[in-house]
């Protein structure tokens, strides 16, 4: 018997594509509903990415302390506007998520403080800037305007810098440098105000002090290059990776600054180990050198 397979496939494929066209039975999704706390610097904004589908609707109990906008159907922009507490809903097609929201005034949560560096050269003036966080949240750095004024107030010159390694609690430091026209202006180092302007963090960046260590291994001083030289082990314990922040001083023996340097450290996660040598150089004569010390920060 002839068979006519030019027929037969029609056929098949005829019944494959109603077979494609029937419905088919639909499982039937549960609705997930998520609550996480959160807390936010005046200023700063959060992205949520939906859990469940297209985003549906975003609302905010408290506009004034947080507002919330669908940025596309998969993503919605928390703002932070004013210190105070606010619950941020964001509803998908499957699923509910509320922020409980916490903002912080960004410059009440921090103390600036201004140390001039003692130098022998008279054409700049290099000043630390160092920074307490007062907030349990843990930052890598910050960047905020500092404006130069004299002893009247008047202001002389504004410009950015950044200060680094605020861990929850603690300091992070900083420098900068007003040059000879400020100087010759009259410039007053303890006059200078601060305003942040922008926060560097993940919001699950955690301090980690208690799972790194760096220790000091070696200490040397030149006297013809007017350096010292500090050789550090930093070591990592924690299950992430961490940004370690040192921070060297150098003193004379009245306790003046003569010099500053800052290294950052990247330390892989489950006993990352580095060792580094910091050299600084001083601002004076190397026979005016009488100590100094190390100060160190991790974040996640």
């Amino acid at each position: 018997m002839k068979i006519n397979t030019k027929r037969i496939i029609t056929v098949f494929l005829a019944a494959l594509v109603v077979l494609c066209m029937m419905p088919t039975p639909q499982s039937k999704v549960q609705a997930e509903n998520k609550t996480e706390k959160v807390t936010l610097f005046k200023g700063e904004t959060l992205q949520s990415y939906s859990f469940g589908g297209k985003i549906t609707k975003v609302s905010s109990s408290n506009k004034k302390v947080a507002k919330v906008k669908k940025d596309s159907d998969y993503k919605a922009l928390i703002t932070a506007k004013k210190k105070g507490k606010a619950n941020i809903t964001i509803k998908c097609q499957r699923g509910t998520i509320t922020y409980k929201v916490t903002v912080l005034d960004t410059e009440s949560s921090f103390d600036f403080s201004v140390q001039q560096i003692k130098s022998k050269y008279n054409s700049s003036i290099d000043t630390i800037v160092k920074v307490k966080n007062k907030t349990s949240q843990s930052i890598r750095d910050i960047k905020c305007t500092y404006t130069l004024k004299d002893s009247t107030g008047v202001e002389l010159e504004t410009a950015s810098m950044y200060i680094y390694g605020l861990a929850s609690k603690q300091c992070g430091y900083g420098k900068f440098t007003a040059d000879s026209s400020i100087i010759s202006q009259g410039v007053d180092i303890t006059k200078t105000s601060f305003t942040i302007t922008e926060i560097n963090r993940r919001l699950d960046t955690k301090n980690l002090k208690k799972k790194e260590t760096v220790k000091e291994k070696d200490f040397s001083k030149d006297e013809n290059n007017k350096t010292i030289t500090l050789t550090v082990s930093a070591k990592n314990k924690a299950k992430t990776s961490a940004n370690v922040y040192i921070f060297l001083f150098a003193y004379d023996a009245s306790g003046n600054i003569i010099g500053y340097k800052h290294t950052p450290l990247y330390l892989q996660s489950d006993n990352g180990l580095k060792t580094e040598e910091i050299k600084l150089y001083l601002s004076t004569d190397a026979s005016e050198f009488a100590s100094y010390k190390m100060v160190w920060t991790a974040v996640s």
